[in-house]
């Protein structure tokens, strides 16, 4: 059994909002797949932990939020 802690990541209210809002919407696998990572990342969970819950290459996982990030800043 894992145990698994989180730590959510405050003060991204406004970007978890529209990831939602784009995640109902997409009609597109890839992005529906970023947007879930995504938001499992503000929800707090580790790239590793994302990575095995979403079937993906942790180096993928990183890569997803870190252009998120760039985008963001």
């Amino acid at each position: 059994m894992d145990i698994l802690i989180l730590n959510k990541i405050a003060g991204h209210e406004d970007d978890i909002n529209e990831l939602k809002s784009a995640l109902k919407k997409t009609k597109n696998t890839r992005l529906y797949k970023r947007y879930s990572v995504l938001l499992k990342h503000f929800d707090g969970f580790t790239n590793r932990k994302i990575a095995e819950m979403e079937n993906l290459e942790e180096h993928t996982v990183s890569t997803y939020i870190c252009c998120k990030m760039k985008i963001s800043i």
